[in-house]
């Protein structure tokens, strides 16, 4: 067994004497690799650095759920804003605020039992400029193929839905989309948008969201990943 340090990360290299194939295997541990026993090293490494990208997409999706099991508003936890992970510092202060520091959210209250009580007005307000600028983008977009009026946009945190739209024209966003990738809280927008065409999620609804943004499926996959941080 030999540890190879790469552009990627460590490897684990084991090479065994009864193999034909290689294989890759890729774990909260790291990437381990199993070779042909004569196999060599330069080969072996071309050929795992030529699947780098699925590699890392796969490292980064197994850092997301280990994160997910230390979701918390507590000092040490971790919280998501606009997809990536940061970590939860409390500072005793009377200031009330919460700073972004490098890979933390550092939260200066009074006590650590407001913790949670601020890092969410943060949130709060860190989504209505945010969901208010998107949105602007999305309506400009989606007018150049429907006339549409201007919705109406609220927020709040909720537990069961991303977003919906009223028949009044009124978007309500869900609060916790501010710890997504930007490019879904651009798909919910967009998917609320064509509700104002087509109320339900018909035939020709799909059409018209494909058409408004075709990476629609990468997202709602990506939405799956965050479903707890809402519970």
């Amino acid at each position: 067994m030999k540890v190879i340090e790469t552009e990627i990360g460590l490897i684990t290299l084991i090479k065994q004497v009864r193999r034909k194939n290689l294989s890759i295997s890729i774990s909260d541990s790291g990437i381990s690799v199993k070779a042909p026993y004569f196999a060599s090293e330069a080969r072996i490494l071309d050929i795992v650095l030529s699947k780098r990208k699925l590699i890392e997409r796969k490292l980064i999706k197994i850092s997301a759920y280990k994160d997910m099991d230390k979701i918390g508003y507590y000092n040490g936890g971790k919280v998501s804003f606009l997809g990536k992970w940061f970590n939860v510092i409390y500072f005793s202060s009377a200031l009330n605020i919460v700073n972004v520091e490098s890979d933390n959210v550092v939260v200066y209250t009074t006590s650590d039992d407001l913790i949670e009580k601020i890092i969410k007005k943060w949130m709060h307000d860190e989504a209505i400029k945010i969901f208010n600028e998107r949105l602007q983008f999305a309506v400009e977009s989606f007018v150049m193929h429907h006339k549409i009026s201007f919705p109406i946009l609220k927020t709040k945190f909720m537990k069961s839905r991303w977003g919906s739209m009223s028949t009044v024209g009124v978007m309500t966003l869900n609060i916790f989309l501010i710890c997504v990738p930007l490019e879904c809280i651009d798909y919910v927008i967009m998917h609320e948008l064509c509700h104002v065409i087509h109320h339900n999620h018909g035939k020709d609804f799909y059409k018209l969201q494909e058409l408004a943004f075709p990476e629609y499926v990468k997202c709602k996959n990506i939405l799956k990943k965050y479903a707890m941080i809402t519970k």
